[in-house]
């Protein structure tokens, strides 16, 4: 038998100008006794003065991804956050920040012939730059439409992991 279930929630809360956001998700498929996909994080921002044209705001972030390889992954660091245009019915805001992240992977996804000799785990920690730009459109009083892009690197090799999302 097949099983398979996601959720995600984001909640928010606001005090004048101070924005609390949590955000986690949580997806898994089963096929009897064997794991297809067992993936998920959980999120938290704070944005001071969010109401400003420039705002700081700190993170952190967990995250798993069990069948990837993924043990854990964990995310922390503060963007300098700068609204760029602000509308009846859109935002548009860049960010720019620090991030450290520490990930721990094992060789689950990878084909045999390919794990090096002795392959265990592997743990990893970075510094990296932090960018992104986002849209927000609010297309009706209940919907929304978000366009996102992401653009992280390490300062030591510029490799950069470039990431679109549309919400």
């Amino acid at each position: 038998k097949l099983y398979d279930a996601s959720n995600a929630v984001e909640t928010l809360w606001q005090d004048y100008k101070e924005l609390f956001i949590l955000a986690g998700s949580y997806r898994f498929t089963y096929n009897g006794p064997a794991d297809i996909l067992n993936a998920g994080y959980i999120h938290l921002r704070y944005r001071h003065g969010y109401k400003n044209k420039l705002q700081p705001e700190p993170f952190i972030q967990y995250q798993w991804d069990s069948e990837r390889g993924i043990i854990h992954r964990f995310l922390s660091g503060a963007n300098l956050r700068y609204n760029l245009l602000k509308g009846n019915s859109f935002d548009f805001n860049a960010g720019l920040g620090l991030r450290f992240e520490s990930e721990k992977w094992n060789y689950v996804a990878v084909d045999s012939l390919k794990i090096p000799a002795g392959g265990s785990t592997v743990t990893t920690r970075f510094a990296k730059l932090n960018s992104y730009l986002r849209f927000d459109w609010r297309t009706s009083k209940n919907s929304s439409i978000t366009f996102s892009s992401f653009l992280q690197t390490r300062f030591t090799k510029f490799w950069p992991r470039i990431a679109p999302q549309v919400q």
